[in-house]
């Protein structure tokens, strides 16, 4: 008996889209691979690092928030720092007439609503 010469079509295109579907996703690993080895890469050498600018502006900001500089000397008017401005206001605050104002004088509590009744059941 002769062997027939037809090719099996569907175990040859079954190989093919195998292969090239086993080819696609090795590919798309390799790319995320290196896309996550580069952007940490990144963020190891540039984003961790603080520039020079960004620090100097930190100090700099730093410097006018903590200490005392004459803004207008003539009419007496001082940069304070932050913390001192804070305790100053609170002092005024507290040493106006009257005080401070408590809660329950400005709008008193709501009265407690009536319980409600059980459902009939």
């Amino acid at each position: 008996m002769a062997e027939t010469d037809n090719p099996k079509n569907a175990r040859i295109l079954a190989m093919v889209i195998g292969t090239v579907a086993s080819l696609i996703v090795v590919v798309l690993a390799i790319v995320q691979f290196f896309d996550i080895a580069v952007r940490n890469e990144v963020e190891e050498k540039v984003l961790s690092q603080q520039s020079s600018a960004l620090r100097d502006l930190r100090a700099m900001e730093q410097d006018k928030l903590s200490k005392y500089v004459w803004v207008d000397q003539k009419a007496g008017i001082v940069r304070l720092p932050a913390d001192r401005a804070a305790e100053l206001t609170l002092r005024d605050w507290d040493q106006r007439p009257g005080g401070l104002v408590k809660v329950e004088e400005v709008a008193p509590a709501p009265a407690a609503a009536p319980a409600a009744a059980p459902a009939p059941g």
